[in-house]
């Protein structure tokens, strides 16, 4: 009766011991990164510390460049990396952030595709350190003094619709007196979010290749008003044995 026994709680605790060898080779040492930043001139790498069953800590460093904006040719327009005032110009140079996120995984289950997938929740925070050039000797551009000359008469009226047309869109009408020896200074906007995903492994133990798709949302101010800003997450990584 008592071998009974013991092989009926055996078989209880089958499904749990399972999982949680699953488990662990969903929570594992391991590195990721997104294959596809570096096409936007971003390059990144994470690892994942296991601190409990289910959770982990993940430390990461990600460096954004400007080397992919090929708009700066033509520095004198205005692009989605820079910015032109009458009393400033400022250009987005670099960014390098530290990230400290803090993850829980759901239970593992097989996908239809005989997958190992497993939920998670993870608490985002980015420590970003951001580098701006700005230069505050603001002079009016001359391309526009010529635009404005070709396309206005003396009275500002439209000279004609030829004109118009030949004379093209406006150039920028405040820049920098140089684009060179511009002042530097650097922000730390710190942002937090929340991602939902779920992290998919193969059955076999010995391939230790996984894949991560998510949704992210970063919250940040801006006058005074709060806001959310959704990404798409994708990781491709590797256990660390």
């Amino acid at each position: 009766m008592r071998k009974e026994s013991l092989l009926c709680l055996a078989i209880a605790l089958l499904p749990s011991l399972m999982n949680a060898q699953e488990m662990s080779r969903l929570n594992a040492l391991s590195y990721s990164a997104n294959p596809l930043r570096p096409l936007v001139g971003i390059v990144d790498l994470n690892v994942s510390f296991p601190t409990k069953t289910n959770q982990a800590l993940i430390v990461g460093a990600h460096h954004y460049s400007y080397f992919y904006d090929y708009t700066r040719q033509n520095r004198e327009g205005l692009n989605y990396l820079t910015f032109h005032t009458q009393e400033e110009y400022r250009e987005w140079i670099k960014s390098d952030v530290i990230s400290l996120d803090y993850r829980i995984y759901d239970k593992v289950q097989t996908d239809k595709y005989g997958r190992k997938v497993g939920r998670y929740v993870t608490i985002l925070n980015r420590i970003p350190i951001v580098k701006w050039n700005y230069s505050r000797n603001i002079i009016v551009n001359p391309a526009y003094t010529r635009w404005y000359e070709e396309t206005y008469n003396s009275d500002g009226d439209v000279a004609s619709p030829d004109d118009w047309e030949r004379s093209g869109p406006s150039p920028e009408q405040y820049i920098p007196s140089s684009y060179r020896n511009l002042n530097s200074r650097f922000l730390v906007p710190y942002r937090i979010g929340l991602e939902v995903g779920r992290k998919r492994m193969s059955t076999d133990p010995e391939k230790r290749m996984f894949n991560e798709l998510g949704i992210a949302v970063f919250f940040g101010r801006v006058n005074g008003l709060t806001y959310g800003l959704p990404v798409l997450t994708y990781r491709l990584g590797l256990n660390h044995q």
